[in-house]
C-alpha cells in the first residue's frame, strides 16, 4: 500500500497545473461539449485549485508553530527577538513582525518589571 503524501513535489505541481490549463483551455474554446463533459473539466479543475489551498494550509500551520516558538524566545530574550525581526524582515514579513512584536512586548514587561522592583527597593521593601 501506498502512503499518501500531503505535499506536492515539482514533477507533480508541474502536471497538475499543466492539467487545469488544458482543462480551462478546452472549456474555453469548445462549445460544444456536453453537460457531463463541462462538469469533468470544472471538477477537474476544482480538485488541482483543492490540492493547492490544502498544500498552502500544510505549510502555514507548520510555520505558525514555528512562529509561536520564536516569538516566546523573543519575549523572554528581546535582543535575540530583535536579530530574528531583522533577520526575517526580507524573506518573511509577517512571521517578522510577529516576532519583533513579541520582543518589543518582552522589553516592556522587562522594563515595568524593574521599574516595580527599584520602586519597592528604595521604599525599602527588600532590604
Amino acid at each position: 500500500m501506498v502512503k499518501r503524501v500531503d505535499r506536492i513535489s515539482v514533477l507533480d505541481r508541474k502536471n497538475l497545473i499543466r492539467k487545469k490549463e488544458l482543462a480551462e483551455k478546452v472549456l474555453i474554446t469548445n462549445n460544444n461539449l456536453t453537460a457531463e463533459e463541462r462538469r469533468g473539466l470544472l471538477k477537474i479543475i476544482h480538485d488541482v485549485d483543492w490540492e493547492f489551498e490544502k498544500e498552502e494550509k500544510i505549510k502555514k500551520n507548520s510555520s505558525d508553530s514555528e512562529t509561536i516558538g520564536l516569538g516566546v524566545l523573543a519575549f523572554f530574550f528581546p535582543l535575540i527577538g530583535l536579530v530574528l525581526y531583522f533577520v526575517f524582515l526580507d524573506t518573511q514579513p509577517d512571521k517578522a513582525k510577529e516576532i519583533g512584536g513579541c520582543a518589543l512586548r518582552g522589553f516592556a514587561v522587562g522594563v515595568i518589571l524593574s521599574t516595580i522592583l527599584c520602586t519597592l527597593t528604595l521604599l525599602g521593601f527588600f532590604i
